[in-house]
């Protein structure tokens, strides 16, 4: 499935309704007056996918 096709329902897969709700939490959390917002996972530089198709180096 092409990313763009789910988009309309990735607000309420992420519970990012939830959020703007309230549920669960002590206030709801809309991002009015957020600036910037940045979440980081962390980055794998081993993944295969940055390798060649041999795997010997990366790309």
């Amino acid at each position: 499935m092409l990313l763009w096709l789910s988009l309309d329902s990735a607000r309420a897969a992420t519970h990012v309704d939830s959020v703007h709700e309230g549920v669960a939490l002590p206030q709801a959390y809309t991002g009015k007056n957020v600036v910037v917002g940045i979440i980081d996972a962390g980055f794998d530089y081993t993944h295969p996918v940055f390798y060649d198709t041999a795997y010997n180096q990366y790309r």
